[in-house]
Formats: C-alpha cells, sequence, structure tokens
C-alpha cells in the first residue's frame, strides 16, 4: 500500500482471534504494601494494546478506602493516563488520607480485540498496617525440572496463604501465549513448552473478596549443551571441578587463587610482569602472558610453583592465551608484533606462528577446535573485524568485517549513536550456537562541527558502548554480521562470559563498576536492549568475568579495586532472579602504587562518578586504556580547535614533556576539569568558585585545589619511559638493529634534534611557547583556545611506532606517509563547477550517509561526461605542488576506480582510487582521503581542475591543493622522501625501533622539525 516509492504493509503475527484478555503484570503499590506516599500514585503494569474508552474511573477501575469489613467508601476522583509503555496510572485528586488502608479493583478493562479483563484487585496502607480484609500471600513458587528440555512437562507448585484464613483458589499463566488455567483450589499444575527460552510464569491466589495476590519466576527451557565447550582468553579462570578461581593481577605481577565456596584467598604468587590473561590446560598447567615481559609463565596449579617460562621475543606484548578444547593445544596473541602464536601444552613447544595484523588481543577457540577468533582491538577508519583462522591449517580463513554503525537504526540520539567498534578487548563464543560475542566501544569521532554546526560532540555521542554478536559460519558478510547491541548509558565493555547453560550472556562495563546481564534466549526476538535483565554492581574497572556450573555463582575479576567480587546469580539463572547478592574477595596483598596514584588511577577509569561523566558515558580510560590511545582522529573544532589525534599518555610523564595536547592548551593535568565539565558532562572535582577562578587553562593554577584532582595528576604523571610498550622492532634481546643504528646516524646528519632533541626525542616544555608551523596545518586544524593556530607542539618520537595515525590531524595513516604530507587550500567540491550530468548533493545528507560530509554538500560523478571543475585555483609561486581529495566511492575489496585529472586542459595520468567499501555500495558514508604528488602549478589564481571518472560513483567532498609554497614549508618532513630509499629505509628503521629504552646510541642533537605535527 502507499504512494509511488513508497509503501507500507501490514503482517499478521498470528491466524488465531485474539481471546486473550489483559492480566496485571506488576504494580506499585505492592499488594499488603505500608506506609505509602499520600500523595503518589498508583501505577498499573498492562502488557496489552488496552481501549482506553473501557478504563473508566468509578467503575471499571476504583480506589476505595476500606473502612470495615467488607465495607467501602465512594471510588476516589482522579485522573488517570495510558503509556506508550503499557503502564496505567491513576492520580488522585486528593491526597490519600493517613494511616487509611485501600483497596485499588480493576475489572472489565478491554484489550483492542474487545477481551476484558476480569477482576483483580488488591489492598495496601498509608499507615503501619493494612486494615479490613487482608490480601493472601504466595509464601513460595516452585518449578520443576531445572533447565527443562522443549517438550518435556514442567511441573508447578505454589504455597499460599491468608491472614484471614478465606479459603484460596490459584490460577496459572506460563508466560508462553497459552490459555491460562482457570481459578482453582488445585496449587499445583503441570505444562510443556515447545520452544526454548525464558518463559516468565505468574501464580495467582485470590480470596472471595477478590483481593489477588501473584507471584513470579522465569523457566528455564533449554536444549543439553555438548560435552566439549568453546574457550577463551579471559582475566580470571572458574576451574569448577576444582573448586578454584584463578586471577591475575596485573600492577601487582601476580596471579591469585580463591576457594570457589568458602569464597577464603588461599594463595597469591609471583608470576612475570603485567599478566593480562590466565589459562588452565587438563594436566593442571597455568598459562599467564605476560604483557610487559613478553613472556608466557606456566604454574604448577597446585603449589603456583613456576614449571616453565617461554619468551615470546623482546616487544612482542603477548595478550591473550586459550587452550583448545581438549587442552593439547595453547593459542596466544601478541599484542606489539600483530601474530597468532601456536603451542603444544605437552611439550610447550611453538607450533606456528601467524601474522595477522595490528593489535591482536582476545582469542576464542570453537568448541570443535577447528577455528580460532581473535579480535583487533583497535579497529580501522571505517570498520573492526575478528581474523577467523583455520587451526589445522595455521592460515587465515578471512577477516570477518563489523561494519560501521549508521542508518536509521544508528542515528545521534540520547539513547543510539552512530560510530565503529573499536578497542575489541575480548571475544567468547556461545555454547549454544557457537556465534562470537565482542565487546567493544562506539567512538564516534567522525561527528563535529566540520559536518555542520548542530553536529557538536555531546556526552551522548562521543563514545557509546557495543557488544557485537558474529556468526562465524554465515555464507555471506551480512550473515557473519548479526548485530551490535548499544549499551546505553556505559562506558568500556571490557569482557563477555557466558552463564553456565549458555543461556544468558555476561559482560563486564569497565567504567560503570556493573556487570550487565542479557538473555541470550531472547537476542533473536529482540532488537537492542530488549534482551536486557538486569545489571548488577560489581568492583572498580571489571574486566574478566566467569561463572561457576556448581554454584550458579559469577565471579568479576575487578582490575582497580584488586579484587574479585562473587555475584550470587544462582536464583538470577533459575528463576529469574533481578538481584544478586554480593562478596568482595580482595586478591592483592602488597600494592604496587602508591595511594595518591592509586586514587587517580581509580578515577582515570570511572565513568560512573558524577564528577567525572553525567550519564557514565566517559572516563579518562575511555580512550586512553592503560594510558595509551584510541587511534581515533576527533573533530574538537566546537573546543576551540580542530581536528587531533588522540595522543598517547604512556611515557610522557604528565608534564615531563611539557604542555600538553597538539596546541599546547593546557599547562597541568588539573585542567582536564575543563573537559570533564564540559564534553564529559560531569559536574567537575573542584568547587564552582574554585573553577571559575581556574578555568583559563593557561592561567590560575588548579593544582592543590582538589585532592582527587591532583591525585588524577599524580596518576598520568607517572606514566614514564617505562609504561612505553617494548618496539617489537628491535632485536629479539631488546638492542637495536644494524639498520636502526645506521638511522640514527642518518637523524643525526639531517638535524632533526632542533625539535625532538632526545632523551625525550621533543623540545615541548611548560611556560614556553614551542609551536612550530612545519607545513601541516590546513582549514581542518581549526584554532588554538578559540584563537589562531600558529603552530604545532612537537611530540616525542618515543613509542611513535604504536601511536598511528600521525599529526595532529591525523592526515598521515603510516609513518612512511609522513614524509609526503603537506598543508594546503581546501577547495569544497559544493563551490566548484558541476557539469556533464554530474550531481551536486546537499539535500537529506544527514538522513542518506549518516551525516558524514563535511558541509553536507557534495558532487557525485558516474560518467566520463560528468565533470567536476575547479577554476581560479591558487598556485602560489607556480610550480611543483599536489592535489588531496577527500572522497568516497561504490568500490570495495580490492578494487579500484579510475580517476582522471586535467590540470590546465592537461590530461594527467589516470589515478587508481582505492575502494571505499561502502555498506551499502550506493551509499557514501565511508570517506578517504587520496593524494596526487608532482603536479605542476601555473602561479597565482590561475589553474583549473577538472576532475572526472570512468563510471561506478565516485563522490567528492573536497580537494586540497597544495602548491609549491606548502610544499616549502613541509619540507623538514618532505625532504626525507628525497633521500635515497636505502637511507628513508635506515630511518624508518631508527624511529620505529624508539621505545622506553635508552637512545641507541650517544650522540648529539637529533631530527628537525616535527614529525607527528
Amino acid at each position: 500500500m502507499g504512494s509511488p516509492g513508497q509503501a507500507y504493509a501490514i503482517h499478521a503475527h498470528q491466524s488465531e482471534p485474539d481471546t486473550r484478555p489483559p492480566t496485571v503484570g506488576f504494580h506499585i503499590p505492592r499488594a499488603g504494601q505500608t506506609n505509602y506516599p499520600l500523595g503518589a500514585p498508583i501505577s498499573v503494569l498492562i502488557h496489552e494494546t488496552i481501549d482506553t474508552l473501557s478504563i473508566v474511573n468509578g467503575d471499571s477501575m476504583r480506589l476505595r478506602r476500606i473502612t470495615g469489613p467488607g465495607t467501602f467508601g465512594p471510588p476516589l476522583a482522579g485522573r488517570w493516563t495510558f503509556s506508550f509503555d503499557d503502564v496505567l496510572t491513576f492520580q488522585p485528586t486528593a491526597p490519600l488520607t493517613a494511616d487509611a488502608t485501600y483497596e485499588m479493583r480493576l475489572n472489565g478493562i478491554r484489550d483492542a480485540a474487545g477481551n476484558p479483563m476480569p477482576a483483580y484487585a488488591w489492598t495496601f496502607s498509608t499507615g503501619g498496617s493494612v486494615g479490613g480484609n487482608r490480601p493472601p500471600v504466595v509464601d513460595l513458587f516452585t518449578a520443576t525440572p531445572y533447565p527443562a528440555a522443549p517438550g518435556q512437562p514442567v511441573m508447578f507448585g505454589a504455597t499460599g496463604a491468608d491472614p484471614d484464613a478465606d479459603s484460596l483458589e490459584y490460577r496459572f499463566d506460563f508466560g508462553d501465549g497459552s490459555v491460562r488455567t482457570d481459578w482453582s483450589s488445585n496449587s499445583s499444575a503441570n505444562h510443556p513448552y515447545s520452544a526454548a527460552g525464558h518463559w516468565r510464569t505468574v501464580v495467582q491466589v485470590v480470596i472471595p473478596s477478590g483481593a489477588i495476590a501473584s507471584r513470579s519466576r522465569v523457566v528455564t527451557v533449554v536444549a543439553p549443551l555438548p560435552v566439549q565447550q568453546p574457550t577463551a582468553s579471559s582475566p580470571i579462570l572458574c576451574d569448577s571441578p576444582r573448586r578454584r578461581v584463578w586471577t591475575v593481577n596485573p600492577d601487582a605481577s601476580t596471579i591469585s587463587v580463591l576457594d570457589a565456596d568458602s569464597l577464603a584467598k588461599l594463595a597469591e604468587y609471583p608470576t612475570c610482569s603485567d599478566p593480562r590473561a590466565i589459562a588452565r590446560a587438563p594436566s593442571g598447567q597455568l598459562w599467564v602472558t605476560c604483557h610487559d615481559d613478553d613472556r608466557i609463565r606456566i604454574h604448577d596449579d597446585i603449589t603456583g610453583g613456576v614449571l616453565a617460562t617461554i619468551d615470546t621475543g623482546y616487544g612482542s606484548g603477548p595478550v591473550g592465551v586459550a587452550h583448545s578444547p581438549n587442552g593439547a593445544t595453547a593459542y596466544v596473541t601478541l599484542g606489539n608484533r600483530g601474530e597468532l602464536r601456536r603451542f603444544d601444552t605437552v611439550t610447550r613447544q611453538q607450533t606456528g606462528s601467524l601474522a595477522l595484523g595490528p593489535h591482536p588481543r582476545g582469542v576464542a577457540v570453537s568448541a570443535d577446535g577447528t577455528r580460532v577468533l581473535v579480535s583487533r582491538f583497535r579497529s580501522p577508519s571505517h570498520h573492526a573485524e575478528v581474523w577467523d583462522v583455520h587451526a589445522g591449517t595455521f592460515t587465515l580463513t578471512r577477516a570477518i568485517r563489523i561494519p560501521k554503525q549508521g542508518n536509521d537504526q544508528n542515528r545521534d540520539t540520547t539513547a543510539s549513536g552512530r560510530g565503529v567498534a573499536n578497542q575489541l578487548a575480548a571475544i567468547t563464543l556461545s555454547p549454544r550456537n557457537g556465534h562470537a560475542f565482542v565487546p567493544a566501544t562506539k567512538p564516534n569521532n567522525e561527528r563535529g562541527q566540520l559536518i555542520h554546526p548542530s553536529q557538536d560532540l555531546d556526552q551522548d555521542n562521543t563514545v557509546r558502548n557495543l557488544l557485537v554478536e558474529l556468526n562465524p559460519l554465515g555464507a555471506s558478510p551480512a550473515e557473519r554480521f548479526r548485530r551490535a547491541i548499544d549499551i546505553d548509558n556505559s562506558d568500556s565493555a571490557s569482557a563477555v562470559a557466558f552463564s553456565p547453560l549458555g543461556d544468558y550472556v555476561l559482560v563486564t562495563l569497565q567504567g560503570m563498576d556493573e556487570l550487565l546481564v542479557l538473555d541470550a534466549l531472547a537476542l533473536e526476538s529482540q532488537t537492542g536492549l530488549g534482551a536486557l535483565v538486569t545489571r548488577l554492581p560489581t568492583g572498580a574497572a571489571p574486566q574478566g568475568v566467569c561463572s561457576d556450573a556448581a554454584t550458579g555463582r559469577t565471579f568479576v575479576h575487578n582490575f582497580m579495586d584488586r579484587s574479585v567480587t562473587m555475584l550470587d546469580t544462582h536464583a538470577l539463572f533459575t528463576a529469574g532472579a533481578l538481584q544478586a547478592s554480593a562478596t568482595t574477595v580482595d586478591m592483592v596483598l602488597n600494592e604496587p602504587l602508591p595511594p595518591n596514584v592509586l586514587t587517580g588511577k581509580r578515577i582515570f577509569y570511572n565513568a560512573s562518578d558524577p564528577r567525572m561523566s553525567a550519564e557514565g558515558y566517559l572516563s579518562c580510560a575511555t580512550c586512553h586504556v592503560d594510558g595509551a590511545d584510541d587511534g581515533r582522529t576527533w573533530d574538537f573544532t566546537g573546543r576551540g580547535e580542530g581536528l587531533r589525534n588522540t595522543t598517547v599518555l604512556n611515557g610522557r610523564g604528565g608534564l615531563t614533556h611539557g604542555r600538553v595536547h597538539w596546541s599546547a592548551n593546557f599547562d597541568e593535568i588539573q585542567d582536564f576539569e575543563n573537559d570533564i565539565r564540559n564534553a564529559f558532562g560531569g559536574i567537575g572535582f573542584l568547587s564552582d568558585p574554585d573553577f571559575a577562578l581556574t578555568e583559563n587553562p593557561l592561567g590560575t593554577t588548579k593544582a592543590g585545589r582538589n585532592a582527587e584532582l591532583d591525585a588524577l595528576a599524580a596518576y598520568v604523571s607517572s606514566l614514564g619511559d617505562g609504561s612505553l610498550p617494548r618496539s617489537p622492532f628491535r632485536l629479539a634481546d631488546g638492542s637495536a638493529t644494524a639498520l636502526g643504528i645506521q638511522g640514527e646516524t642518518i637523524f643525526q646528519r639531517e638535524q632533526c634534534g632542533s625539535c625532538h632533541t632526545p632523551p625525550n626525542y621533543t623540545t615541548s616544555a611548560v611556560g614556553t611557547s614551542t609551536l612550530l608551523n612545519v607545513g601541516t596545518i590546513r582549514a581542518s586544524s581549526g584554532s588554538r583556545l578559540g584563537g589562531a593556530l600558529t603552530g604545532i607542539d612537537p611530540p616525542t618520537l618515543r613509542g611513535v611506532f604504536d601511536s598511528a595515525p600521525y599529526f595532529h590531524n591525523g592526515s598521515a595513516p603510516t609513518l612512511d606517509a609522513v614524509f609526503r604530507w603537506s598543508g594546503g587550500i581546501t577547495l569544497p567540491a559544493e563551490n566548484a563547477g558541476v557539469t556533464g550530468g554530474a550531481q551536486l548533493i546537499n539535500t537529506f545528507v544527514e538522513l542518506n550517509n549518516d551525516d558524514l560530509v563535511r558541509g553536507r554538500s557534495f558532487v557525485q560523478l558516474e560518467d566520463p561526461n560528468h565533470r567536476l571543475t575547479f577554476s581560479n585555483v591558487d598556485g602560489g609561486p607556480g610550480g611543483i605542488g599536489a592535489l588531496e581529495l577527500r572522497y568516497s566511492n561504490s568500490r570495495s575489496g580490492g578494487q579500484t576506480q579510475a580517476l582522471t585529472v586535467r590540470l590546465n586542459g592537461v590530461t594527467l595520468p589516470v589515478v587508481q582510487v582505492p575502494a571505499s567499501d561502502n555498506d551499502p555500495s550506493f551509499r557514501s558514508t565511508n570517506w578517504s582521503v587520496l593524494r596526487v604528488e608532482s603536479i605542476a602549478l601555473n602561479a597565482g589564481a590561475s589553474n583549473i581542475i577538472e576532475l572526472s571518472t570512468n563510471n561506478w560513483y565516485l563522490a567528492i567532498d573536497e580537494v586540497l591543493v597544495a602548491h609549491a609554497g606548502h610544499l616549502a614549508q613541509a619540507q623538514p618532513h618532505r625532504r626525507v622522501a628525497g633521500l635515497p630509499t636505502p637511507e628513508t629505509e635506515a630511518l624508518l628503521a631508527f624511529l620505529r625501533e624508539l621505545d622506553g629504552s635508552p637512545a641507541i646510541a650517544p650522540g648529539g642533537v637529533l631530527f628537525a622539525n616535527g614529525f607527528e605535527d
């Protein structure tokens, strides 16, 4: 139905008539509740489409005061509403009477099909006790067996009582849409469920007066699990057969074990530095990955003693470890080296090494042992990915792509938002269907005022939180990506596990100090957070979770509390309880951090503190987990800046490297109070008068005005050279390569140290301006504190191997690209000539293209006759220049697209444009940059640049023209590209080997004019 081009459809969801009457699911006040507030409304949950004309106060809905045994006052006057979320609310006109008992009775309210509600009534009191004929209660409601298989009868039993000894009748609603039982004196029932699920079943008990009491519970219906189940890396290990729970303690460099039943801490053992994950082999070996030591330490699970140490190579950075389900093989991710390693758990010998790509992190092994899945922690610009490895051949089957989140399902609102999954901290496979679940953040870093003045970053739409579901067995990319669940009002999902039956998904929310519980059986029938069960409090910065099959308990690893929280989730798993008691066990005897640094680190990770964040979306660790960066470039135009690449905190020691940020706009770490109050929406740590006095980040100091803000600064200042990751480009013993040593000589010869002076490899300082303009500033670079941006603060080169992308605006994707990039003049495509059938797209761009187009306008070329012409282009002094395009096209994978550039009537060699991988291909949502070097420009504003393509669509957002003057200004970097290739390679080797180690060789002044500015 509908008009041409638009339509709507009506789908029937059942063929039989609807004969099920409305029922009450819940109400406030509860039956028998006392001391109810006099002015509070009465709320009733009725999950049904109600015929609101049937709601008549004084008739089908009556609130009356009980005046004596069986006697009532008149119905109270008031106003009712029935909201979109199925809540019927009645607000009495006058306050209720103090110390009085009331009855609320519903009878005859009809649903849309005309089915009338049977009588439902309950009593409550505004005083300390309920008078009149008191309501019944349901003391016990049982269901057996647990779990039940589909088709297996479930036996229900209820125990009711009435304070006035009235007779009782029962009825059961089985929650699966079947007809509920009639009222009967029989307090038991049985019912088979045809499908798997968590079925919320309700028993009601009624007395002759019509007063009703209800009690509900969840019935779990699932098929038995296979004997062999998948495995996954984790910082916490539930060893149910041996009644032990093991955990790693990264800052303390220890592992600890507690008794799963008594919850007593049994022991703490030293291990290698910065342990990240722990896994147990059937032989009793505990495999521990130690990131900072580049080792795997193997412990005995009885004595804790060290059985062996496996050296993974300097700079490898092992993170995840998981065994095959049969225990014969161990798989270890090397985060810094970009590899997956395979080991024989008996001989402890390496049996394979597979290069995957940057930052492999979590690892999971399928139940049959044939597939190994690895999460890529830091994502590319436009998608996230999980590597799918064939365990037998130890080869990469594919990279499973997690697409950018946009379109109508992910509009920027207070409850959803766009973005790319990033910081994929873990991966776990469902024991039921083999689907992979990946916790991640969702940075919306393409949002900002460069798109439109209304699109500034806000607390709801800067970084959101995700749980991604993948089907590794899917036949196509669309089938392999199942869903991405936006976890509203939360920060940094960090780990995921399953309940013992695989029917609940458990997700730790690092920044919220919470455990999220989802109904795994309801995911297929729900969207968004429709499968949410509950959120349970944990300790500080939870980073791991496991469940104990014997007791139904859940154990959570709390990184910043140095503890394990036991959540008694038995009643949640077996009956659907929404709360769980908690017991916390300290796991570290000797805290390794000074008190103020520990306090500051806890603040750094805590998004739930209202001083840090208004709704729990943001903390310092959201973008700087472990003191690193998120690999994103942000549009901070709304903060008086511009495009800014997230900087690494590790190695900088707070102010040891000078002022903070690319524009040196903060002169103390405490200045982050400004971001906390503004961008994060927090109330801040300073008093309002103190903040008013110190708001200018380069003015009156904030230090010394709040102990916790000072502690935050103390933690950031503790991140010295020792916190930098080791470079995997060095030799296995950590020494420099011969090529790197040669590169340092070139580094010195080219006098690069005027901006990057050792030992910090920067000239940035506190109190003096060190801003330098070395030809990388362009229009999108924006401002500095709302004023002119005259230069960029030179960053350190230590750890540069791991801090892509480069420059303040993230414009150089790789380290070697640093030597080719420059600033220039930005020309929006909408200001150019559009001829030959080319289209200027400037309407509904925010809807059709996810609002990712700067200025909300672009030009689309699809045919050789389509032409985009820039006239009167300034060529500066004339001579050799460069051209840069911000583009999006309809190609994918390894496909390219031919771009024809005509400059002043001369056709240049055809340029092959890489694929944008838009999904779907006809939308322009992935915008990339292509640079064309060595174009000959005329002097002055006399140049004409024409762009066309052969076929498919090519969307152009803007063009940057760099004339000879711009390239000359960028010569401090670009001149390196002119060196002989062996010298360039040696220089790159030197840079990639710079980590927290001492300088490669003693020498004088080193590299000039800023690699990353």
